[in-house]
């Protein structure tokens, strides 16, 4: 049961994070928004990752697999956050789900074999996130502007959070929980120390920038919980993971008024189905 738990865990915690990423994004900009998520999220897991010691397990190529993990996380968010912009919380929130997805395609080409009900799952889980992506504009002539590159980014943020997943999941075998999360804060804090050396001021006073704090401790938050279900198999916390999708989209209706359509109560449906399907093969 611990991919189950560890997985709703991450869905809960970044469509917190995505609710309130967005509600940034659109008041602040992109990139204080990703600042401000980088460096709050470093002040919560910096303290976790040190009080766990140096990790023994920290060789070459856990490494690597942490290097991988965090450049795709921040790239994968600062995609998500430009998209965020201009495009709706839940359609997005949706695509970017599917990192799941592909984090467990890539766990099953490594070798990882889980349960035959729970790869069957998998085809409701995706069915159920295209219908919840196909929001209320699908239908119109004239789609809303900046829509279709907003869908872009949020695809290419699907597939650096995939990698980076999968990469997470690798790493948690060899060193503590509290490291996963650590490598993309460092990375982040690191281009901030840099753009504010060179002259640049990517961030906001701290009362614009609340959402963004939030937004920062619930993504760290969802890599932990992610990162401690992984060590019992990657490809079903991957997919529980992506349940974010309909969280993200019934709290896009309820704080910014994004209705949802028939198709996508009907995928929120099809979802829970791959949900329990998931669950009946964890067990």
């Amino acid at each position: 049961m611990t991919p189950l738990i560890g997985g709703l865990g991450a869905a809960f915690g970044w469509a917190g994070a995505t609710l309130c990423a967005a509600a940034s994004s659109r008041r602040i900009g992109s990139t204080p928004t990703l600042a401000w998520v980088m460096l709050s999220g470093f002040l919560v897991c910096a303290p976790i990752a040190a009080a766990t010691g140096w990790p023994e397990g920290l060789d070459a190529a856990a490494a690597g697999w942490l290097a991988l993990a965090g450049g795709g996380n921040v790239g994968g968010l600062a995609l998500l956050y430009a998209a965020m912009r201009t495009g709706e919380v839940g359609v997005l929130a949706s695509i970017a789900s599917t990192e799941g997805a592909i984090a467990a395609l890539i766990a099953i080409a490594a070798g990882e074999r889980p349960a035959l009900i729970t790869t069957i799952g998998f085809v409701p889980l995706l069915v159920g996130v295209a219908l919840v992506a196909v929001g209320p504009n699908a239908g119109l002539r004239e789609p809303r502007p900046g829509r279709r590159r907003a869908i872009a980014l949020a695809a290419g943020a699907a597939t650096l959070f995939g990698a980076s997943l999968f990469a997470a999941g690798q790493a948690s075998a060899s060193v503590p929980i509290g490291w996963v999360a650590l490598p993309a804060r460092l990375v982040g804090v690191a281009i901030l120390a840099g753009a504010l050396a060179a002259g640049a001021r990517p961030l906001v006073p701290v009362r614009l920038g609340r959402p963004a704090l939030a937004a920062g401790v619930f993504e760290v938050l969802g890599i932990l919980s992610f990162a401690w279900g992984a060590r019992g198999g990657i490809a079903i916390t991957s997919v529980m993971s992506s349940q974010f999708s309909a969280l993200a989209a019934l709290g896009a209706f309820l704080l910014f008024g994004e209705r949802l359509v028939r198709r996508q109560v009907i995928g929120v449906g099809i979802l829970a189905v791959g949900v329990a399907m998931v669950a009946l093969g964890s067990a």
